[in-house]
């Protein structure tokens, strides 16, 4: 039959080890590689080209607003209020207009 009286601490150890993070992949050495280690996930790198093109649309179209409004109004003030957020600029409009 066997000894049943020791324990067998050899599954334990194994699955001790797998399950720490430290097993898995040591942490990244040099300040470059901890800046930009999301970079190395598909879904990460998919996601902040997005948001890098939605940003740069995002100006473009801030920087179109308020060249239309200064072309149209001739107006520095009204140039600068149409490069502000929606809730400022509403402020700002009931200033400028009395």
């Amino acid at each position: 039959m066997g000894d049943r009286s020791v324990p067998a601490t050899e599954p334990v150890e194994a699955m001790q080890a797998a399950a720490s993070p430290r097993a898995q992949a040591p942490p990244p050495s040099t300040f470059w590689q901890r800046t930009f280690a999301a970079l190395h996930h598909r879904n990460y790198r998919l996601w902040f080209q997005g948001q890098l093109v939605s940003m740069v649309g995002t100006w473009m179209q801030v920087t179109a607003q308020g060249f239309l409004v200064f072309q149209l109004t001739h107006s520095t003030a009204y140039w600068v209020t149409s490069a502000l957020p929606p809730a400022f600029r509403r402020f700002c409009s009931c200033c400028l207009a009395a």
